[in-house]
């Protein structure tokens, strides 16, 4: 036996204990009853931390159709009015700290990678930067042209054009539908104002969902987190999002755009992560649709019919959808739909079980290096929380993952994936033996 082959045997040995091993998440609650979820690594000697905001009403603020809170949290992540740019950017370099700032559907993250040393440092930078009541005009100028730039390039791209026409068609005017026209005609008008009044509206004490992983001291955390909750703000009542309407399923849409690739999107709405079936559903819509896939095998590596093509699943309840996306020669338009629905009707009869097998052991070892990763732990705890699932829900992951069998992915791609339910979009030319609506 080779020293490779030892190398091998002891790697899988070791990720098989990693993945045997529980996954220990606590609730716990601070003097001043803020609850958070808390991962803990002895020895790392840093820890990640997610703040997350939620039911901010991003989505239905009329200020955020203007992309205030995308101009908030660029405007933060540069020091907001507490610090000048060079300045954050020293302070951030000199802890060492990883500091995000983003909004996405109806949250406001905030994401931090600290040293553990250096954690009251990190609170001081996040404190003294949400406690600033006026944002300074020429971050926001700065930060609105940049943007404005970025769209107008996007009014240009094809793949970013398709993806417009896709949202339109697959959901509307639902408030998650922002278009870029949109934005660009209100961009303008954001005053730093505008600003200071999102920076409240969003980061209030009734929203925040805390989580924690790595090595941390519980009663000096606790002390922390409760000194920062003085910076946020009075409640206000949370938003709930309007349920999106889907639109045009079981049809092909198509908008003339004079390019020599044709960009489509296909999707369908699916069972959403609270499903009892999810976690089966999603494996399998990755192995229909994500790298070395059946799609990729049977369009690309068999026929050699498109560039790219990829899939897969979002399981928000907001938006629980499977979402596809290929480009091809305009020609092959009839030949790649027909197989990919194909591919879709079949799947559940034509994965072999050996092949879920080997799949499915791959996603446990996946797994557990991902466990390696505070961010992606982090990442998993706070969609958990999120999704309203329970701790226990989430320490029982790995277990739940031991216990599939090619079964149960065959049992619910039958019963949640239907071809006609999906909506196809192209953008570019079209050949004359295409016969779609156009719009």
């Amino acid at each position: 036996m080779t020293t490779f082959h030892k190398l091998l045997i002891l790697l899988c040995f070791c990720v098989n204990i990693i993945f045997a091993n529980d996954f220990p998440v606590t609730a716990q609650t601070t003097p001043n009853g803020q609850t958070y979820w808390a991962h803990k690594i002895d020895d790392l000697g840093f820890v990640t931390f997610i703040f997350t905001f939620k039911n901010t009403g991003i989505a239905s603020d009329p200020l955020d159709k203007l992309g205030a809170t995308a101009m908030l949290c660029g405007v933060l992540e540069r020091g907001g009015g507490a610090y000048a740019e060079e300045e954050i950017a020293k302070l951030l370099k000199n802890i060492p700290c990883d500091l995000s700032i983003s909004a996405g559907g109806t949250e406001v993250c905030i994401s931090v990678r600290v040293p553990t040393k250096d954690l009251p440092i990190a609170f001081s930078i996040l404190g003294n930067i949400l406690s600033v009541k006026q944002m300074p005009e020429e971050k926001l100028a700065l930060i609105i042209k940049q943007t404005i730039a970025s769209l107008e390039q996007s009014l240009h791209d094809p793949s970013a054009i398709a993806n417009n026409y896709f949202q339109e068609q697959f959901i509307g005017n639902h408030p998650l539908n922002r278009q870029v026209k949109t934005l660009l005609k209100a961009l303008p008008t954001i005053v730093p104002l505008d600003l200071t009044n999102s920076l409240q509206n969003i980061f209030q004490k009734n929203k925040l969902q805390v989580t924690l992983v790595g090595d941390y001291d519980i009663k000096k955390w606790d002390i922390l987190l409760d000194g920062f909750l003085e910076n946020l703000y009075p409640e206000t009542k949370a938003y709930k999002l309007p349920k999106v309407n889907f639109q045009n399923l079981g049809e092909h849409k198509h908008s003339e755009y004079d390019v020599p690739q044709t960009v489509m999107f296909f999707a369908a709405p699916c069972i959403d992560a609270k499903h009892d079936d999810f976690l089966a559903f999603s494996l399998g819509i990755e192995m229909i649709g994500g790298p070395e896939s059946e799609l990729f095998k049977e369009v690309r590596e068999k026929r050699g019919l498109v560039y790219y093509i990829v899939a897969g699943v979002n399981g928000d309840p907001d938006l629980s959808m499977i979402r596809g996306q290929a480009g091809f020669l305009p020609d092959k338009t009839n030949e790649v739909i027909a197989i990919i629905k194909n591919v879709i009707t079949d799947a559940h009869s034509t994965l072999s079980d050996k092949k879920i097998t080997q799949y499915l052991e791959s996603a446990k070892h996946s797994f557990a290096f991902a466990r390696t990763n505070t961010f992606q732990i982090a990442g998993l705890m706070k969609n958990s929380q999120l999704l309203g699932r329970s701790i226990n829900w989430l320490s029982s992951y790995p277990e739940r993952l031991s216990k599939l069998k090619p079964g149960d992915i065959k049992k619910a791609l039958k019963e949640h994936l239907h071809v006609d339910h999906f909506l196809f979009t192209t953008v570019g030319r079209m050949p004359q033996s295409l016969t779609v609506s156009k719009s």
